[in-house]
């Protein structure tokens, strides 16, 4: 089994790490996001709005700035057959 690696408080704090790097500015930093909420507020289509919005490289998402562009992921659990057709 491997050891546990532990760090003092004192190295984290004096670390000095890369900035976060922003996908859309301010709101959606790179990495895996899950978005949850109550049913039928319109998660599905924000989420395929903000990845087809950043896969087309448009410069903007509602009022927020790309900061740059990446490939997109979509995991899809319940989104219907036809939600192609509704885009």
């Amino acid at each position: 089994m491997k050891k546990l690696s532990t760090r003092s408080c004192e190295e984290i704090m004096t670390t000095v790490y890369k900035p976060v790097e922003f996908v859309i500015d301010g709101l959606l930093a790179q990495g895996l996001y899950i978005l949850a909420g109550a049913p039928k507020v319109g998660k599905s289509w924000l989420a395929l709005d903000m990845c087809l919005s950043i896969a087309k490289g448009k410069k903007k998402f509602r009022s927020k700035n790309f900061t740059r562009n990446c490939s997109v992921s979509v995991f899809r659990g319940q989104l219907r057959k036809n939600t192609k057709q509704a885009l």
